[in-house]
């Protein structure tokens, strides 16, 4: 019995040493190198499915080698629409919204680009913002939008040296996307519960949502006036500064030099984005006339009843 075990332990070592010396076909589309084990074990799987289809037909024109080359063209395939975990990852459809899809159509990537369009742009912060959000599926999402040319990423000197990232002309491209969902959502969805998110929404994230997603592009074409916008009610909320180039809006964490300085609470806030006069609605440090052409590059909706 004993010299039986040493036989099979014998017989495996030398499976596991072939395994090892063995050079495998070179797999390229597995997207990262996997190990040598991994490329092994793999090769020896196609090894013995080529041989049993060339067995099966080896009279064929194409004989072993073409089964084998056909095996892994498959292979390469099915693994480009895959995620590892057997999700589908990829359409593969001659279809623009399938091709979009693969695009923007991964779990929290409009997210990631909603936060980015808000002025988030370091790693943390975008991470701190998505709650149930893993920091390897936020890693994984930047790099692929960077791959796919939606964002840029930043390298900024200093100890210790800092990433940020920013959107390309092709990720601010999406906002019309995202705009059509707040309007389905405030249609359709109509999530905006008390039992589904709270008695109130967090005001940090109202002061960069609100005026990100009620700017008029086309209100501010020729436009170039910033304001920085601080609220006394908020509290842990930061200073942020707006700037209107163009028909671009660029928010910015920070009371960075601005044109125009606004102090206000919510209310206030909500009523300045709507219309108000602003020396109504708060503190004002700077020229009524360019803040009411500020005001004039926004249209927010009226506010929801709280019974809704």
């Amino acid at each position: 019995m004993r010299q039986r075990w040493k036989c099979w332990g014998c017989a495996a070592v030398l499976v596991v040493l072939r395994l090892f010396m063995t050079e495998p076909p070179r797999l390229t589309s597995w997207g990262e190198r996997p190990t040598l084990l991994k490329k092994n074990l793999c090769y020896y799987a196609f090894r013995s499915s080529s041989t049993s289809v060339a067995g099966a037909g080896k009279a064929s024109s194409g004989g072993s080698r073409g089964s084998s080359r056909g095996l892994t063209m498959e292979m390469s395939s099915s693994m480009a629409r895959s995620n590892g975990n057997g999700s589908t990852r990829k359409y593969g459809h001659a279809c623009l919204i399938a091709q979009s899809l693969d695009v923007l159509g991964d779990r929290w990537t409009l997210l990631v680009l909603r936060d980015l369009m808000t002025g988030l742009r370091r790693y943390t912060d975008i991470l701190q913002n998505c709650p149930g959000l893993s920091p390897n599926v936020l890693a994984d999402r930047l790099k692929m939008l960077d791959r796919e040319g939606l964002v840029h990423r930043h390298y900024e000197r200093g100890l210790p040296p800092r990433v940020e990232y920013t959107l390309t002309e092709k990720g601010w491209a999406v906002r019309p996307i995202l705009l059509s969902l707040v309007e389905w959502g405030m249609i359709y969805a109509n999530r905006f519960t008390r039992q589904s998110v709270g008695d109130t929404v967090p005001t940090d994230f109202a002061v960069r949502m609100v005026p990100t997603f009620a700017f008029q592009p086309e209100s501010a074409a020729g436009v170039n006036v910033s304001l920085m916008l601080e609220i006394d009610d908020c509290e842990g909320c930061s200073a942020w500064t707006f700037q209107i180039d163009d028909g671009r809006l660029i928010p910015q964490r920070g009371g960075a030099p601005a044109d125009l300085r606004f102090r206000t609470d919510t209310t206030g806030f909500f009523r300045f984005f709507r219309g108000a006069d602003p020396n109504e609605c708060g503190e004002l440090q700077g020229p009524v006339k360019l803040a009411k052409k500020f005001q004039r590059c926004f249209q927010l909706a009226p506010p929801v009843p709280l019974g809704v």
